[in-house]
């Protein structure tokens, strides 16, 4: 009798092992991702401005909900919005971006001052951003990268929007990869700013 128990005892625990260790295998690790500035050779284009002897404050990106959390959103059909369950952004893209804003503006000294606070100073402008967009396209078992965004730069004085920037983009990745989606994403928001600032920097003295 004991050794019929024994037996029992020890098949319900190989059976227990064997069941834990097809769930570990089966497991598939978590993988992150981070939008990041480019390398400065990326985009051919002219980096001198003008730098507009105002103070600027950044406020926090704005991203359109579906799109505002960790997780990175996949369009599979018109109406259809998925997200990966094993790919994730590192932290939330807004607040990468609004760092990457700041710094930027820091580096090519568009404004006399940058910051996302100002104590002392009272600022001239704030710069807005919204993301409407941000997410892999599947079309055809082909994947590509869609940032849809507007930047705004609005007086503080008197509320007026001063300057305007749609941008709508699409990049065809040459794999399906989810670490050239957060290098595409990270390019074509780059090269946008990029964009504002020459054009405003030629307008706004």
């Amino acid at each position: 009798m004991i050794i019929k128990n024994y037996k029992l005892f020890v098949l319900i625990i190989l059976t227990i092992a064997l069941f834990s260790s097809c769930r570990q295998t089966q497991e598939v690790a978590k993988r992150y991702y981070i939008i990041e500035i480019p390398s400065e050779n990326f985009i051919d284009i002219d980096n001198t401005f003008t730098t507009i002897n105002k103070y600027c404050e950044v406020r926090p990106v704005n991203i359109s909900l579906p799109f505002a959390s960790q997780r990175i959103a996949i369009r599979e059909d018109t109406h259809e919005l998925d997200y990966f369950r094993n790919h994730e952004w590192a932290i939330r893209p807004s607040g990468k971006m609004t760092s990457i804003i700041v710094e930027f503006f820091e580096r090519y000294n568009i404004f006399k001052g940058t910051s996302t606070r100002y104590w002392k100073i009272k600022p001239e402008f704030h710069f807005e951003t919204t993301i409407h967009h941000m997410q892999l396209i599947n079309r055809d078992d082909e994947l590509s990268a869609h940032l849809n965004l507007e930047f705004r730069l609005i007086d503080n004085q008197t509320d007026e929007l001063l300057f305007k920037h749609n941008a709508d983009n699409y990049q065809k990745l040459d794999k399906n990869n989810i670490n050239l989606f957060a290098m595409a994403v990270s390019e074509m928001f780059y090269k946008e700013l990029f964009s504002f600032s020459k054009k405003l920097t030629s307008e706004i003295e």
